[in-house]
């Protein structure tokens, strides 16, 4: 076969290998191509080294060698290999390398280990080193020469190629892997994120719909406590005319006394009427139901049914009559703002809360010129009654209560004083504060003054107090005499 032949077939049959670089693995590609090296030159074995790193090479693939062989360590300029690699240049042994001093450093073998000729080239690409090849034959066969030397160094030159182009894509597959790694990691935090905006997002909408249910209990407790206070204001308003229950217990009483009086008889009329009933269901005869009759004396009953109902019905007129002059004090009915006459509204409290104070005090009144004022003229009364009530039980005896009025600027003031037992300044201090009370115990809700404060507040305008033990007390109401819309 011509040389030319030669060179035609080691061609083909590397480009063989060559397509094999994309698809196997590059330890197996370089195996191969060691294999295919070794064959064609007719050796018996054989290393194919790349470069570590500056200072040494590993033996990636070995033909004709122990196991072990692979994968060890050369370092760059001890023995042959390292020698070709460290010069760069292609070495062709036939002799024996004791008495070479370029490799002094060579590990000793034995001489059946020994190979009797060897061939080494290092691979470059662009001057630059990038592996060595080693070929070997054994003592029995012809050693190599120089023929052998110069022809297969075109072939190891196409070798440093597919060298060079397998480390190239075996540089692309880990570049691609750790594109692929980078890929599925930016995937991951992308999804990360995304999670992250999700949870963030999630946690958003929960805020706002817990902000949202904040929202709509604080409305539902400000309901609630406009509630509370507008019931607080009608039990105390309750509790003041419980208060002045005594003055008028003896006009509910009697009525409340006979209806319950006739009531107790009723029930015996009752019982009797069933008796006859009784009498006539079960077919007595006509000297039994007269005797039933004269029994139950059913002349007079009949008589007395009459006037007992008459007298209850008359009794329950005047039950409602009372109740409805004490709404017509507290103008239920009348909850919105108006115009009203503070003077009539003091008078009309004076009468109703009369029976508490005329057994205590002298009322004085010293009445200004006041125009007419927009309030709510049910909740002022209320106000004035707790002070009045709280005036006439602060005297022991028998005192004195002044009301007066009078008008300043914009506004109109309504001062109450009594001569009662006056307060320190500790207690001064708390009378405004709910629930606090001088009174004793079941004697007050301690919320007339408190409630009182608040009302005052509701329509713009305020309430001072002043006193001084032994000498009384005097508070002055402030009011707006028109409202600010």
């Amino acid at each position: 076969m011509s040389s030319n032949d030669k060179q035609t077939e080691w061609v083909l049959g590397l480009h063989e290998i060559a397509q094999k670089i994309t698809r196997e693995k590059i330890s197996v590609v370089l195996q191969d191509l060691l294999d295919f090296t070794v064959e064609r030159l007719h050796a018996n074995s054989g290393s194919l080294s790349l470069r570590r790193d500056n200072k040494s090479l590993r033996i990636t693939a070995g033909t004709g060698t122990a196991a072990s062989f692979v994968g060890s360590e050369i370092i760059i300029g001890n023995g042959v290999i390292g020698w070709v690699a460290q010069n760069k240049e292609p070495l062709l042994l036939r002799d024996s390398l004791s008495n070479d001093s370029r490799f002094k450093n060579m590990v000793k073998r034995d001489d059946d280990s020994r190979p009797a000729s060897s061939m080494c080239w290092p691979l470059l690409t662009n001057k630059e080193l990038v592996g060595v090849i080693s070929i070997n034959r054994n003592p029995d066969q012809e050693p190599f020469n120089e023929e052998d030397f110069s022809g297969a160094g075109l072939i190891v030159s196409l070798v440093s190629l597919m060298v060079d182009n397998a480390r190239l894509s075996m540089s692309q597959k880990r570049k691609m892997l750790e594109l692929y790694d980078a890929n599925n990691l930016l995937e991951e935090q992308k999804k990360q994120i995304k999670k992250e905006h999700s949870e963030r997002l999630a946690i958003e909408q929960k805020a706002a719909a817990e902000l949202r249910h904040e929202k709509e209990e604080q409305v539902a407790l400000n309901r609630q406590l406009k509630e509370a206070q507008e019931q607080l204001l009608q039990s105390e308003k309750m509790a003041s005319i419980g208060q002045l229950a005594a003055g008028v217990a003896h006009e509910i009483n009697n009525p409340v006394g006979y209806i319950n009086s006739n009531i107790t008889t009723l029930e015996g009329y009752i019982g009797n009427l069933i008796q006859l009933i009784d009498a006539y269901e079960n077919k007595a005869s006509t000297e039994e139901i007269d005797k039933v009759k004269d029994e139950i004396e059913l002349d007079y009953l009949k008589e007395d049914l009459e006037s007992l109902l008459k007298e209850s019905q008359q009794g329950i007129v005047r039950v409602k009559q009372i109740v409805q002059d004490l709404k017509d004090f507290s103008h239920v009915d009348e909850s919105e703002w108006q115009w009203a006459d503070i003077h009539r509204g003091i008078d009309s409290t004076l009468n109703v809360v009369n029976n508490e104070i005329k057994y205590k005090a002298e009322v004085i009144k010293e009445y200004g010129e006041l125009p007419q004022v927009e309030c709510m003229i049910s909740q002022i009364n209320q106000v004035i009654l707790n002070i009045l009530v709280n005036a006439a039980h602060a005297i022991e005896e028998h005192g004195s209560i002044i009301i007066r009025t009078g008008t300043e600027n914009e506004s109109v003031w309504i001062e109450i004083e009594d001569s009662g037992a006056g307060m320190s300044e500790e207690t001064l201090g708390k009378i405004f504060d709910p629930f606090y009370t001088t009174k004793p115990v079941g004697s007050g809700t301690g919320l007339g003054l408190s409630l009182s404060y608040g009302i005052i507040q509701k329509h713009n305008g305020r309430i001072d107090a002043k006193s001084e033990l032994g000498k009384g007390t005097t508070f002055r109401i402030w009011l707006p005499i028109e409202q600010n819309k």
